[in-house]
């Protein structure tokens, strides 16, 4: 999820940088570029939502990591993608 979300905020930016450098016509920012980035916003927004609940949700185990209480909210993240890829590893022997 963490990685979906990178790629929806990266592919965000880039929109958006083309856009402020003219790179589409009038129209189709008009009709294409603008509601995808409004797509994308909301698709932000619900992946936000949802990593939010699963950092409230595994707070405890995130706490014992060093350095996590200075940590924003996107260090969670990662934090939380990185224990969960762990976790699920089949051929790690540290689960």
């Amino acid at each position: 999820m963490y990685n979906l979300y990178l790629k929806t905020k990266k592919e965000k930016q880039t929109l958006k940088l083309l856009k402020e450098n003219d790179r589409f016509t009038p129209l189709e920012v008009k009709k294409y570029i603008e509601p995808y980035i409004i797509i994308l916003n909301r698709n932000q927004d619900g992946l936000v939502e949802r990593l939010d609940e699963l950092v409230e949700l595994h707070d405890d185990t995130l706490s014992k990591i060093k350095g996590m209480s200075s940590m924003n909210m996107e260090g969670k993240y990662a934090a939380l993608s990185k224990m969960y890829k762990k976790a699920t590893d089949v051929n790690n022997p540290n689960k």
